[in-house]
């Protein structure tokens, strides 16, 4: 007898085993044939070889029928749910904007009229510093012009001998007997303000010679060349005379005027008058303290600020405009 492994029951045939847990197999089916190997054979080497082994039949597995087997749910159309979006790029650093504040819309018109106001000030501050040294000289040389008239520049006057000259002094134009620009830029011990203070003449007799002509459009080029007479106003004689060289012209044609001039440098002439005062009264070689060098600053000060407030009205209104533009 043999007895089951898995229901324990026992047979009379080895081969009649139980497939399903107990029901003896049917009579019809054939018993499991036993595995044959083949001989082993010889290759030409002589080297033995088994054949290849024949797998075993697997036990064969019962597939419930279809009726057994629940059917799949069946999903109408409507019930089909449509394929995810892809978000795109940008959405992944989307923010939610938020309304701009009512104390961002107020700040920048407190800056900006603040500026405008500052830069305002300035301007006038400069302008008003300009004017009025510009007004000053105007004057001055208004109470100096008519006594100027008076003198007459005589180059074959005497000369005086080892003398020196007193403070103050007034530049003339010998061709013309008007004041030489020279006279703003005196230092303040030397430049007159009336007629009385007047106590020595330099006399300028410019020529302009010409140096050569400019490859543009072949105008000259000029060079002047100055005699300096130094004369005292009480005793009518000279006491000094120096020739000057202007400095070399312009390498390139000015457009002020119809040729270009090298004049001679204003510190060059203060030097000449400070050489012939007397040793005690000599000041040092500087201009005045208000001369029209100093308020060139004030001027470039006027201009660029005057700028300034011309791109603030721009900035001002284009802002303007965009809030405009926002409310609808």
């Amino acid at each position: 007898m043999w007895e089951c492994g898995n229901c324990r029951e026992q047979l009379a045939d080895k081969y009649r085993h139980c497939w399903n847990c107990g029901k003896p197999r049917p009579d019809g089916e054939e018993t499991a044939a036993p595995v044959s190997f083949g001989k082993l054979k010889l290759d030409r080497a002589g080297i033995e070889k088994a054949p290849a082994a024949v797998e075993a039949p697997s036990p064969k597995t019962e597939i419930p029928p279809a009726a057994e087997i629940p059917p799949a749910a069946e999903t109408t159309g409507e019930e089909t749910s449509a394929p995810a979006e892809i978000a795109p790029f940008g959405s992944a650093f989307y923010r939610e904007e938020k309304p701009p504040s009512k104390l961002g819309a107020v700040v920048f018109p407190v800056l900006w009229l603040a500026a405008v106001a500052a830069t305002a000030v300035f301007s006038y501050y400069s302008y008003r510093k300009t004017a009025d040294f510009e007004n000053r000289l105007a004057a001055e040389q208004a109470n100096l012009s008519g006594p100027a008239k008076q003198f007459e520049f005589a180059p074959n006057a005497p000369r005086a001998k080892n003398a020196a000259i007193k403070a103050k002094v007034l530049p003339l134009v010998a061709a013309t007997r008007e004041l030489d620009g020279l006279y703003n830029r005196l230092p303040d011990d030397l430049r007159p303000l009336n007629a009385d203070e007047v106590k020595t003449i330099l006399w300028l007799d410019c020529k302009p010679r010409e140096a050569g002509r400019y490859e543009e459009d072949g105008s000259p080029a000029y060079r002047d060349v100055c005699n300096a007479y130094l004369v005292d106003r009480e005793s009518a004689k000279i006491v000094k005379v120096q020739d000057f060289l202007g400095e070399p012209p312009p390498l390139k044609k000015q457009w002020a005027g119809n040729y270009a001039s090298g004049k001679v440098l204003p510190e060059a002439l203060i030097a000449y008058i400070r050489e012939n005062q007397p040793e005690a009264e000599r000041g040092p070689i500087r201009f005045a303290s208000d001369s029209p060098d100093h308020h060139i600053w004030f001027k470039s000060e006027t201009l660029y600020s005057t700028i300034v407030l011309a791109l603030l009205g721009a900035v001002g209104l284009g802002w303007l405009v965009f809030r405009i533009k926002s409310l609808f």
